[in-house]
Formats: C-alpha cells, sequence, structure tokens
C-alpha cells in the first residue's frame, strides 16, 4: 500500500521501491529489538508495543496524505513493518499458550489462518476506502484503516491469557521433576552461539526463502498483470486467491507436519514452487489467454509457502528446547535474518521487473531468477535429509526418519496471567 501511495502523492516512481524497503527495515529491526521487549514486558506488552508502531505509521501515513509528501508515506512504512515485525512473533506465542505435545503445530498453523480473513479484509478495505475521501486524498483511509486495525489488535491482545516465562532450573525438587523458575536468568550465551546451533542454520535458510520465493513474483504480479491488457479487478482477486492459498492451508497443515514430518513437508512446499512457478511462466497476455494461469501460479505459491514455512518454525523450535532461556533470542535472530534477506530480494524484484523489458518478459525474468532459490531450496532441503541419514543411519524407513527428525518436545509454560 504504501508504495502505491507514494505515487498518489507525486512521488517519484524510484520512491516505491524504497517505501517498500522501509516497510522489510522496519519489519527486519524489529526482530532483535522484540527479544528484549518480550523478555521486559511479557508477550502481551511486546504486542501492545508493536501495535502501537502500527498506530503510529498509520497516523503519519494520514498527515503523509493530506500534505501530499511523498517523503512522510515512505516513513510511515517504517513503523508499519516494525508493526508487522512484532506481530510474526503471534506463531511462537500460540506455541507457547497451548503447550500440550501434539498441539504446538497445531496452535502455531492456525495463527497462520487468521491470514485467511486479512486476505480480503485488507485489499477491499483499501478499495472500499478509496474514495471516501475524495480524489485528492485516495489513500488516507489505506492508512485511517491500518491505525484502526492496529488498535483492534491492542484489544484482542489484551484479552489472551499468556503464559508466564518459564525458564528451566536444571535443579531437582521433588523427586526427579524438575522445577522451573520465573526469574530470569542474569545472563545468555553469546548470540553466535545461539545462531551456529545445530538446525539453526537449516531452519531460518528454509523460512527465508519460502518468503522469498513466495514474495518476489507476488510484488509485481498486479504491475505484470496490468501491463499485460488485465483490468485491475482481474489482478487484485488474483492477490487475494494468493492471500488464500497463503493462509487457508493452516487448518489442516498443522496435523500434516505432525503426522508427516517437517521434511516431507518441506520437500512438498519445494514441488508447489516448482509448479507455481511453471504456472507463472506459462502466462500469456489477455490477448492471448485467461487468468487462470496467473490465478493458479499465485495461489501454489501460497500454499507452498504455508508449508514450508510452518515446517521451518517448528525445526527452529526444536534449536532451542534445552535451553527456553534462549528462545526469543533465537526466534528473533531468525526473523530478522528472513525479513532483512526477502525484503532485499522484494525491493531487488522491481530493478529484476524493468530489467527484462516490463510486461511479460519482465514477468518472466522474475520467475526465471527464482528458479534459482528454488534450487537452493533443494540443497537445503537436501542437506536436513543427509544429515538425518547420517545422525541415524540405522533408520533407512521413512516412518522411522519421520519420528527421529520430528520427535521433540519443548519446554512446558505456567499457564498463569501474566502481569500486566
Amino acid at each position: 500500500g504504501s508504495a502505491v501511495a507514494v505515487l498518489s502523492v507525486g512521488g517519484d516512481a524510484g520512491l516505491a521501491p524504497v517505501a517498500l524497503s522501509s516497510f522489510f527495515a522496519g519489519s527486519a529491526l524489529a526482530s532483535p529489538a522484540a527479544a528484549p521487549l518480550f523478555e521486559r514486558l511479557g508477550r502481551r506488552g511486546g504486542f501492545v508495543s508493536g501495535s502501537i508502531a502500527g498506530v503510529i505509521g498509520g497516523a503519519i501515513g494520514c498527515v503523509a496524505i493530506v500534505t501530499s509528501s511523498p517523503a512522510l508515506v515512505v516513513a510511515s512504512a517504517f513503523p508499519i513493518g516494525l508493526s508487522n515485525g512484532v506481530g510474526q512473533h503471534l506463531r511462537f506465542a500460540a506455541m507457547e499458550v497451548l503447550a500440550i505435545d501434539g498441539a504446538r503445530e497445531f496452535a502455531m498453523t492456525t495463527t497462520l489462518t487468521g491470514g485467511c480473513i486479512a486476505a480480503f479484509l485488507g485489499p477491499e478495505s483499501q478499495g472500499a476506502t478509496r474514495d471516501v475521501f475524495g480524489d485528492d486524498l485516495t489513500y488516507l483511509g489505506l492508512f485511517v484503516m491500518i491505525a484502526l486495525f492496529n488498535a483492534l489488535c491492542i484489544f484482542l491482545v489484551s484479552l489472551v491469557r499468556f503464559p508466564v516465562k518459564a525458564y528451566l532450573d536444571k535443579s531437582k525438587d521433588e523427586g526427579d521433576n524438575e522445577r522451573f523458575s520465573n526469574e530470569a536468568p542474569a545472563e545468555h550465551g553469546p548470540m553466535m552461539s545461539l545462531v551456529l546451533r545445530d538446525g539453526f542454520l537449516t531452519s531460518s535458510a528454509l523460512a527465508t526463502l519460502s518468503w522469498s520465493i513466495m514474495a518476489m513474483p507476488m510484488s509485481v504480479v498486479r504491475i505484470a498483470m496490468a501491463a499485460g491488457g488485465y483490468t485491475k479487478r482481474l489482478g487484485l482477486s488474483t492477490l487475494e486467491l494468493h492471500f488464500l492459498g497463503m493462509f487457508s492451508p493452516g487448518f489442516v497443515s498443522g496435523s500434516l507436519i505432525r503426522s508427516q514430518g517437517t521434511g516431507r513437508m518441506g520437500w512438498l512446499g519445494l514441488a508447489l514452487f516448482i509448479s507455481a512457478l511453471v504456472c507463472n511462466i506459462l502466462a500469456r497476455e489477455e490477448e492471448e489467454g485467461t487468468a487462470a494461469p496467473w490465478m493458479i501460479g499465485l495461489v501454489l505459491l501460497g500454499v507452498g509457502w504455508n508449508v514450508t514455512f510452518a515446517s521451518a518454525t517448528v525445526m527452529l523450535s526444536k534449536t532451542y528446547k534445552d535451553t527456553p532461556a534462549d528462545a526469543t533470542r533465537i526466534q528473533a535472530a531468525n526473523d530478522c535474518v528472513m525479513f532483512g534477506i526477502t525484503g532485499a530480494l522484494v525491493v531487488s524484484t522491481g530493478y529484476i521487473y524493468q530489467a527484462g523489458g516490463s510486461g511479460m518478459e519482465g514477468w518472466k525474468l522474475v520467475n526465471y531468477v527464482v528458479f534459482a532459490l528454488v534450487l537452493v531450496m533443494f540443497s537445503v532441503l537436501l542437506k536436513i535429509a543427509l544429515g538425518l541419514l547420517k545422525e541415524h543411519p540405522v533408520a533407512s524407513d521413512p516412518a522411522t526418519l519421520k519420528k527421529n527428525s520430528d520427535s521433540f518436545e519443548l519446554p512446558e509454560m505456567e499457564l498463569t496471567n501474566e502481569v500486566p
């Protein structure tokens, strides 16, 4: 929204990627800030702080539209990105709230299904408020809705009963039961030692690739469809179907991850991404074909993102199962890498599209570049598979491999009301 809003207030086309990069910069920088924020304020206080940043971003955007200031539009994208970056930790919080064996994957993926509402509510609210304030203030309604949605998040988060952060105390209490303490440890391990833990680099790489492969074509699809002669309404419908593909599988992907394992689901995501890119490359202008390949390709991209990203999140949770005190720092490091690299690639997508000559040739070039990322994803999944074979050489059947790769438990959380 911010990228298009820049143009509506007289900004140069070159500022549109800057607005997009401002958003992703906010998302990336929110991640390292989120760890101390959650440790000091708890989950509720952290999420409320993130939503407040979103309200501020919406307010700055409103001022930008009223004053026709492209610079302020770019500035507004940063706190909105901060809000998004903090909000991404909801998937981890869901796994803590529903800390029951077999339910964590379901909790995390079900949280992602909230995007099904956003798939239509976001674009449609933008369209519905487009002309409310007159032709001179076309995107004012967009930023008003951003502020209102974040204010609603503050209210909803205040209703959630988040568990108090529990840190495992290895000393024994009452027999063999491990004692949990709500007192945070005085010191953390060095950050470098955290990110070099077994599984962190592969799970973070998989999450980053899932976002990048999905986001690069998505960021230019409406532009490419418009250049191909398709209507704005059809382009918007394609994007809405894409968002639906991203989030609707969350109703079942948690159960699939639990039953099939993260490794198999990762390979399924790879197959979906390849199928999506084939559809994207086969897409044609309106005079030569229909919108079906565009829509199918974007839906498959969304589904591929869901199963791969969810699998990567479950893999990541394994890296801090023995040291729950480091959970928020590992989560923050993962999201910082993920949004930083994805943001840079998304910003570059516009230039790649233009380098291809815009239109259909530019669209194809973007998808060819994304194919290179798919090959990288293949190598990551292969490394994971070979690592499992090396670690469990006697486990040659798929069922045993799946069990070895996914049989882990996260630390239990004390389900008491968090002090505001």
